[in-house]
């Protein structure tokens, strides 16, 4: 006996169609084909973070909204900040280790 998939959905429905005419398939060729792939895809380790090239920030304008209010929330953060700052403070701790470099 042959098992039954229903999937509802217009965007469901579109996207197998999409695969299936690209594909010169039926959709159920294609549907089973997009599964074996991701499946396959998951089955593979991945690849260290390191590997997958360098990490690239967002310009502001390829931020979306939500994303530009943290930015700036941020930004106005770090200024207010920055006027408590002693002068010549710096981040070496070097004076709360000893010469092992264990703390003191």
């Amino acid at each position: 006996m042959t098992e039954t998939l229903i999937v509802e959905g217009d965007e469901a429905y579109a996207l197998a169609q999409e695969l299936a005419d690209r594909r010169g398939t039926s959709l159920g060729e294609a549907v089973v084909a997009s599964l074996r792939a991701s499946l396959d895809e998951r089955s593979q380790p991945s690849a260290p973070d390191h590997a997958r090239g360098p990490f690239r920030i967002p310009t502001v304008e390829e931020m979306t909204p939500e994303q530009r209010d943290d930015y700036e929330a941020l930004r106005a953060l770090v200024r207010e900040t920055s006027r408590h700052i002693a002068p010549g403070a710096t981040s070496d701790h070097s004076s709360f280790y000893d010469d092992s470099g264990l703390p003191i």
